[in-house]
């Protein structure tokens, strides 16, 4: 037996902190608590907001020292707690009864106060995975999946191991990974040759640091060549480097941030007794999605991005930002004396800075230089928060002037160069009409925005 069926432990003694200073005055506790490990972020919302979402009212987020996480656990007046790593295990401990997929992981993500007193937990972790595989192309019964985790691993990367070989995936591989692996790591990699699915459990690629994972360079990707998913347990930035270079060898990649809304639909259900339909979990994504997401306008110089991207950024009360203004802002002149003394590959050394800077920024509007996408890593680094909108004007109708590179070598060539680059990157293809309908339909087509779980 996993863990004790019939009591949850007995709390200790502690001289230091008594019940009603780590709880508050009878009356005063929520009754549903999330209890985060995390800091909180514009794409990763506390998990009160995703409650709220769901209709849960009056509902705490609580980010504790482990210590003070188990005093709070066996003395709190709770009802319901939604429990993040690293506090699964310890609230697997206090459990007077265990579902299946709990037993399985050796975790609990949700635990409820039953009637009698007794608490009960659940790891629905495996409601979102049986949701979010078939998905990515992955039947669970013939996934092989390989597990990346830090030299020191999280405990969620042996708990989803166990609970995939629970739900009946055929094999499961952990490796942890701390520096760059080249072609022979990978090679030395038992099963290497038939994984279908790549499982990000380390803190690689997280905001705000967003350090490269030593793993998703697509050339060590093309070393799998059975690999048909991607699955990043990092929900911030919205598309790590990882799951962004899967997609571009038309890989499937997702982040685990529709694990974490299915987790607050699960909790809802269970505190509240409501069945909810399960689009409402999508939609609820979609909306976090939208609202964390940049967008991003990319197309021809004096295609108008700048001017339609003031107004779209006034109707959606968000920050308005110019790559080119800031590198002028950066460097101290004008664009065209950057061009004329200092010559196009000084200027696009700081518009990767600026592009940078931006990276793990959320919720902006981003106006593009026409040549901002011409470098890879410049796409990569305005993907990983952002939405591509592609704004589309007929040639004889571009404004060029005071514009360096048009009138240097002319807009046909130009567009000839970037068009390939533009059409890969877009999201969203946007025609450019008056200001007003243009801005009209990139808030519009935002706001239609929908991402699958």
């Amino acid at each position: 037996m996993l863990f004790p069926e019939n009591r949850f432990t007995a709390a200790p003694e502690f001289s230091e902190l008594t019940p009603e200073l780590l709880c508050g005055a009878p009356g005063d506790d929520p009754r549903y608590c999330w209890l985060s490990g995390r800091r909180a972020s514009l794409a990763a919302p506390e998990g009160d907001a995703l409650l709220m979402k769901f209709g849960v009212s009056g509902a705490e987020t609580l980010h504790l020292k482990p210590e003070d996480a188990a005093k709070f656990l066996s003395l709190g007046r709770w009802d319901g707690v939604c429990v993040e790593d690293p506090y699964q295990e310890l609230a697997a401990s206090i459990c007077g009864h265990l579902t299946q997929e709990a037993r399985a992981a050796r975790r609990v993500n949700l635990l409820l106060r039953e009637g009698d007193g007794t608490i009960s937990g659940d790891f629905t972790l495996g409601t979102g995975l049986s949701r979010l595989l078939p998905s990515l192309g992955v039947e669970i019964r013939d996934c092989r999946a390989l597990i990346l985790t830090d030299p020191d691993p999280a405990p969620i990367a042996a708990g989803l191991s166990n609970l995939l070989t629970y739900l009946g995936a055929p094999r499961m591989v952990l490796r942890a990974i701390a520096s760059p692996l080249s072609a022979a790591d990978i090679a030395n990699i038992p099963g290497i040759s038939d994984t279908t699915l790549l499982i990000n459990a380390s803190s690689f690629g997280k905001a705000p640091d967003l350090e490269a994972m030593p793993i998703e360079s697509p050339d060590v990707l093309k070393l799998f060549p059975a690999l048909a998913a991607v699955l990043d347990l990092v929900d911030d930035p919205i598309r790590t480097r990882l799951v962004w270079n899967a997609l571009r060898l038309g890989l499937h990649a997702r982040s685990t941030l529709g694990l974490r809304v299915i987790e607050a639909r699960e909790a809802t259900e269970s505190f509240t007794g409501r069945t909810l339909p399960f689009p409402a979990a999508r939609s609820i994504l979609a909306d976090i999605r939208r609202d964390a997401s940049n967008i991003v306008l990319i197309g021809m110089p004096g295609c108008g991005k700048t001017t339609v991207g003031k107004v779209v950024a006034a109707r959606l009360m968000r920050e308005f930002v110019d790559i080119d203004t800031l590198v002028e802002h950066r460097v101290g002149k004008s664009s065209q004396r950057i061009y004329r003394e200092d010559g196009e590959e000084f200027f696009r050394l700081h518009e990767t800075a600026v592009i940078e800077s931006l990276a793990g920024q959320h919720g902006l509007v981003i106006s593009t230089g026409g040549g901002a996408c011409l470098k890879p890593r410049n796409r990569m680094l305005l993907a990983l928060n952002g939405t591509f909108y592609w704004m589309q004007r007929p040639l004889s109708k571009l404004s060029t002037y005071n514009r360096p590179i048009p009138q240097a070598r002319g807009v046909e060539a130009l567009y000839e160069e970037r068009a390939p680059i533009y059409r890969d990157l877009a999201e969203r293809i946007i025609t450019v009409k008056s200001v007003e309908a243009t801005a009209a339909e990139i808030i519009g087509e935002s706001s239609a925005t929908r991402g699958a779980l």
